[in-house]
């Protein structure tokens, strides 16, 4: 490179490079034109702002081709071809890179670091040296940073869109940039990967919850397990974000309209519903399944919980307002059992008698009137007295049967 030009191109950028630092350090770190284009095909609208940055280093640089709105990354500058030929590798260093740039055209950092977030947004991811640890790029990085550079792929366009409508609608992650970058698709793996962690482990919880409670098979089951399992290429252990969401692409049909989409998106929800369940209400309940009176409603309620619990969930939705519904009505029941306690065992001695007295069996009188009592129908504690009252003198009539007749008199006054 001729000295007049390197001269001419070292004064240029440190004039421009002071005037525009904060523009670049907002701009570009969200993604400009220059750094957001990784193919020179693509073209970018710019607003005033990023115009000036283009002008002022894009043109300077040969970075742009500039048009009067939009703007396209060239690919054949040579700045470009000479930083493109040099990170044609699986894995670099980028000092040695800096310091070619630096020492050749006299570039300053603020430009370098241009170059370094362009092959993080084209082909590379940026590693730190010591640990492998993902770095994200940007203007003005510190000078101590220590950068590998690993090549990374691209998923296909059709896959971009695919995959953020998939992470939205699953895991209600975000819908990252339209425009495919290597940094951006590698932060959209990381956050899938890290809000799928979650969301599997309230998949196996419920899946556990169930089988707690004593549901053993059905359709909630198999669901709860396979959207498990098609959420398992998140837990790969590996920074190679296109081998995750490849993988994870591929576990999901192409179709919104999926149950098990709708089982993952709506898994909090159903933890959130089951967490309301009164499980001493069902226990007292499931202790009372055989009460003379009360047993087959007991029964029933229980069976509604258990179908609800095992059935798919676009069929029986378990929601909390069902779960709160089923607890005022399991209240309910309970309070009944307690109201309406069994007969007595026939063969249990009658009260009254001392220990020693052997066992009477009560002759029933032909047209006797047992009980004889004023009882409002309305009033359900008077009720439950005179139906108790009816319940003593019929077992003191022994083990015969007898026909009982309830009639209403009117009242003589």
């Amino acid at each position: 490179m001729k000295s007049v030009d390197r001269t001419r191109l070292t004064t240029a950028l440190r004039e421009h490079v002071a005037k525009i630092a904060a523009d670049l350090r907002v701009k570009m770190r969200a993604g400009g034109p220059v750094v957001q284009a990784g193919e020179s095909n693509v073209s970018v609208a710019y607003d005033d702002a990023v115009g000036k940055v283009l002008k002022n280093i894009g043109q300077p640089l040969e970075l742009v081709n500039l048009g009067q709105t939009k703007a396209s990354l060239r690919l054949d500058s040579r700045y470009i071809k000479d930083v493109l030929q040099k990170a044609d590798q699986d894995s670099l260093t980028w000092a040695p890179v800096a310091e070619h740039l630096r020492d050749t055209y006299g570039l300053q950092p603020l430009v370098i670091d241009l170059f370094l977030c362009f092959l993080c947004q084209r082909d590379h991811r940026a590693l730190n040296e010591l640990d492998n640890d993902p770095i994200e790029v940007r203007i003005g990085m510190p000078a101590a940073a220590r950068i590998r550079l690993q090549r990374g792929k691209l998923v296909s366009a059709a896959d971009w869109h695919r995959l953020r409508d998939l992470g939205n609608q699953l895991l209600n992650v975000p819908r990252p940039a339209a425009h495919r970058s290597l940094q951006g698709q590698d932060r959209f793996a990381i956050a899938l990967k890290q809000a799928g962690a979650a969301r599997r482990t309230v998949l196996q919880g419920l899946h556990q919850r169930l089988v707690h409670l004593g549901i053993e098979s059905g359709d909630r089951l198999k669901e709860l397990a396979a959207a498990n399992t098609r959420l398992a290429a998140l837990d790969l252990k590996t920074t190679d974000s296109h081998k995750v969401l490849t993988e994870l692409l591929a576990a999901w049909p192409d179709d919104s309209n999926d149950v098990l989409r709708a089982v993952v998106s709506q898994t909090e929800s159903v933890r959130e519903a089951l967490g309301e369940l009164n499980e001493p209400a069902r226990s007292n309940l499931k202790a009372g399944v055989h009460h003379a009176t009360v047993g087959a409603e007991v029964r029933d309620h229980l069976g509604m919980l258990e179908g609800r619990l095992a059935a798919a969930q676009n069929e029986q939705p378990l929601t909390k307002d069902w779960i709160l519904s089923w607890n005022r009505t399991a209240q309910q029941l309970i309070q009944r059992l307690i109201v309406q306690p069994p007969p007595p065992s026939p063969t249990a001695p009658s009260p009254g008698l001392p220990p020693s007295a052997p066992q009477q069996t009560a002759q029933p009188l032909s047209n006797a009137v047992l009980v004889k009592a004023r009882v409002n129908p309305a009033d359900g504690e008077a009720l439950s007295r005179f139906l108790a009252e009816v319940r003593k003198v019929l077992v003191a009539q022994g083990t015969q049967s007898i026909n009982v007749v309830l009639v209403r008199e009117e009242d003589t006054e």
